[in-house]
């Protein structure tokens, strides 16, 4: 028996994952394995769909939240990315207030470091330092990480003294306090604080003597200001986000359907496997979500039922062309290629009858088809069919022969398969 190819597998994998939701909508554990999959791959419009039928099935659970946003994060969307942090840090910060004991306080902290290292990042990506500090600082004090620490080194080290001091008062007033108050004796921070910035500003004297009595003033000024505008000390830090409206209105639901097909062939081109089901995948959800023309519809599936039958994922495959039939039951190419899909499957009623609907609906396919071939095939079924009813249990030799040769008659059929991105 040949043995399947890497990409087979990983399609395999997706296949019996896919199959695995069919019969059980809230596996959570499929979904969050395609999610890695897909994000390991770049196929982050996959890899965020999947996550969110996660946060569907756990909308309470912080690190779902988190999961969403690294992968936007990595996508290059920083708003949603950050946006999605915020949810995220906002859940586990609840979290902390309800714990039970030591151990589960613990494990909070830990969870809502990772989140704010997170969301600092994302900062920091957008030139938003200041908050990155923030973050970063945040972080430590919830968990003092190695990692942590390096990655507020790191947005330290971008600044010159003074424009980080300038850049620091540009944040909410709570906000500055937290980060330039000074400790005790000016000197050295609180042993229980780890405030990595506080380190640099007392007890490594980074700042000249003039500029840690402007800070001192200033924090002084700060809280006075804050004693008198209580309310604004709890303003939100966060800039709003405006929602991005430009996709849906700078293409039609149409061209958005035809450019995720167009990236699926090139990305056999490359034989980027993930990146095929990827993009037909989210062609497939477009067309259902908006109700586009049902012919449009089907031949998604049966472009994705194609890829799968070339992979030899014949259970897909068949899913594929079933729903495409479903949709549209003049959908010829469909039956013609379930049918082929059955005659490898050595199913010879299904075969006959899928090809003989063919036959009947080929004014619908616009693809050069060898007609003649087909009925070949059809008497070639009914002999199969007849040799296995009256109990001798063999195929026909001529069914035997195409299975096992090379020649041009298996190729053709083959190219017949392919076809379908011309239909």
């Amino acid at each position: 028996m040949q043995r399947m190819t890497e990409d087979q597998l990983m399609i395999d994998t997706i296949a019996a994952r896919n199959e695995k939701i069919r019969l059980d909508p809230t596996d959570v554990k499929s979904y969050l394995y395609l999610f890695s999959l897909y994000l390991g791959t770049e196929a982050y419009e996959e890899a965020i769909y999947n996550i969110e039928k996660i946060i569907q099935l756990e909308p309470k659970n912080a690190m779902r939240y988190s999961q969403r946003g690294v992968a936007y994060e990595m996508q290059g969307n920083l708003d949603e990315a950050i946006s999605n942090f915020n949810k995220a840090l906002e859940l586990a910060l609840n979290n902390i207030k309800r714990a039970l004991n030591d151990v589960e306080l613990a494990l909070y902290n830990i969870d809502a470091a990772l989140l704010y290292c997170n969301r600092g990042d994302a900062y920091e990506k957008k030139g938003m330092t200041a908050k990155a500090i923030l973050d970063y600082t945040k972080a430590i004090q919830l968990n003092p990480k190695e990692s942590h620490y390096k990655s507020l080194e790191s947005a330290i080290s971008q600044r010159d003294k003074i424009s980080l001091f300038n850049l620091i008062k540009t944040l909410p007033i709570d906000e500055q306090i937290f980060l330039l108050e000074p400790c005790s004796g000016m000197k050295k921070p609180r042993h229980r604080q780890r405030n990595l910035l506080r380190d640099y500003f007392w007890k490594n004297e980074w700042f000249s003597s003039d500029i840690i009595r402007d800070i001192t003033d200033h924090v002084e000024t700060l809280k006075k200001q804050a004693s008198s505008e209580a309310k604004e000390r709890l303003k939100e830090a966060e800039e709003p986000i405006e929602a991005n409206d430009n996709a849906g209105s700078k293409y039609s639901i149409a061209a958005q359907i035809n450019q995720h097909i167009a990236n699926a062939a090139q990305f056999e081109i490359q034989n980027k496997v993930l990146c095929i089901i990827a993009a037909y995948n989210q062609a497939i959800r477009l067309g259902t979500d908006n109700s586009y023309q049902k012919d449009l519809l089907a031949r998604i599936y049966n472009y994705r039922g194609s890829f799968y039958l070339k992979n030899k994922i014949y259970d897909e495959a068949i899913y594929d062309y079933s729903e495409a039939i479903k949709i549209d039951s003049n959908c010829a190419m469909a039956y013609l290629n379930r049918g082929y899909t059955h005659e490898i499957l050595k199913n010879p009623n299904e075969a006959i009858a899928d090809f003989k609907q063919a036959l009947k609906l080929k004014k619908y396919i616009h693809t050069e088809i060898n007609w003649d071939e087909i009925r070949k095939k059809m008497q070639d079924l009914v002999s199969m069919r007849a040799l296995t009813a009256s109990g001798y249990g063999i195929y026909s030799q001529n069914f035997i022969n195409e299975e096992n040769s090379d020649n041009d008659e298996n190729t053709n059929d083959s190219e017949l398969c392919n076809g379908i991105y011309d239909v």
